[in-house]
């Protein structure tokens, strides 16, 4: 048989390649506009005519605008952020300022926030003025005393919860039995109820006057205590002298440098702390999210 050097010879290469598609199959590749140019870079022209018009009717404007809006152009581009370059030391104290400044404003005035802020200055009032009983009862003077026989910094489970319902049994639980806690973890070489411990040894110690202080203090519920703390309760005023009430720690110098707002966040948090039960009884507990069947 005879065949045609086209039949005998086939590349595949060629075969296959865009040659043997019909021009309607290949696309856009190959076409040509009218003055020759292909379809890209037909394009690239037109974006380079529109920039060059836009630059035309930049400068039309800058010409037509006055000096003084030149200048108030000139001003508005010095005030913005810099993106590029280094920055002075007082540029970068002053970003770090407004930072921190917002971020407290946006934190530290939502419920929650304000929430664990009263348990943790009211408890740690409580805490602090316990502290200084234990300091008389066991004659404290060096660091070694001081670690054994002053009361272990509790867990702050207790007050980063906020759960309602653990809340509200707060309310109803003892003194004693937040102050004997189970204490940090980091307290490695004490045993976790070793606040209680130190507590019932004290009052076999201590003299008749520190044990009534000590017995009421601890025997109040925690929701009496809080009256206590803000300073709602007259007749215990003689009793517990050294205890720092709500009033006394706004007025501190600690509270004062630490917010430069300590007036706002005080009525914030005094209006949380008068109103504390009501809120949590009118606070419904969150419903817990329903587990996706994987089946």
């Amino acid at each position: 048989m005879n065949q045609s050097f086209e039949e005998s010879y086939k590349d595949p290469l060629i075969e296959n390649s865009l040659f043997q598609l019909p021009i309607e199959e290949i696309g856009p590749l190959f076409c040509f506009g009218n003055d020759g140019r292909t379809t890209n870079e037909t394009q690239k022209i037109q974006k380079i005519n529109s920039a060059s018009e836009k630059k035309e009717v930049i400068q039309k404007d800058n010409m037509n605008k006055t000096n003084a809006e030149k200048i108030n152009d000139n001003n508005n581009m010095l005030k913005r952020k810099r993106k590029l370059g280094r920055r002075t030391n007082e540029e970068k104290e002053n970003q770090k300022i407004d930072e921190e400044n917002a971020k407290d404003y946006h934190t530290k005035y939502r419920k929650d926030n304000l929430q664990k802020k009263i348990k943790h200055i009211s408890i740690y009032s409580c805490f602090k003025y316990v502290n200084e009983i234990l300091k008389n009862i066991y004659d404290i003077n060096s660091s070694k005393d001081k670690l054994n026989y002053q009361l272990f910094k509790l867990k702050y489970y207790l007050k980063e919860e906020t759960k309602v319902e653990f809340n509200k049994s707060l309310l109803e639980s003892t003194m004693k039995w937040i102050l004997t806690n189970q204490v940090s973890t980091k307290y490695k070489k004490f045993p976790r109820n070793y606040n209680q411990y130190l507590l019932e040894d004290s009052l076999l110690k201590c003299t008749e006057e520190d044990k009534k202080k000590l017995e009421l203090l601890l025997n109040m519920k925690y929701k009496d205590y809080l009256d206590l703390y803000r300073g709602n309760k007259p007749e215990y005023k003689d009793i517990f002298k050294g205890l720092v009430t709500f009033e006394q720690y706004c007025e501190s110098d600690d509270f004062i440098k630490s917010y430069s707002d300590h007036e706002n966040y005080k009525k914030c948090l005094e209006e949380y702390l008068n109103g504390y039960e009501k809120i949590l009884e009118n606070t419904r507990q969150r419903k817990p999210k329903k587990k996706k069947d994987l089946n």
